[in-house]
């Protein structure tokens, strides 16, 4: 893993089991289950849907709360969220929900990573 950022992941399951056993396999942070933090967190982030992924840079300034659509389409070259990456990820976005009639929900998990 690359030492320039962290990964924390925050859960959204329902119970303690739930969580062990999905963490039980990843290399990052995490807060703890039941972390009353999670809820300011998805509020500070707007989380509309999970899973999610907000980049925070090191100054503590949101670099982008797209991190996921980023990494969809561009991979490992969305890394460093540049300003270039982000404006794509929009306008594919906005040009995609032109043509959505009606929306859907995704089961999953809320994440943040923070580039230093």
């Amino acid at each position: 893993m690359d030492s320039s950022f962290e990964v924390v992941f925050i859960s959204s399951d329902r119970d303690q089991d739930s969580f062990e056993e999905f963490f039980s396999g990843m290399p990052w942070l995490a807060l703890p289950f039941g972390d009353e933090r999670r809820k300011s967190l998805s509020r500070t982030f707007r989380v509309r849907g999970i899973p999610s992924l907000v980049a925070i840079g090191p100054t503590g300034r949101t670099l982008t709360k797209d991190a996921r659509n980023l990494l969809t389409i561009h991979g490992a070259d969305a890394y460093p969220f540049g300003e270039e990456r982000t404006k794509d990820v929009h306008w594919r976005i906005s040009r995609k929900t032109k043509n959505m009639m009606e929306g859907y929900a995704c089961d999953g998990e809320v994440w943040l990573v923070r580039a230093d």
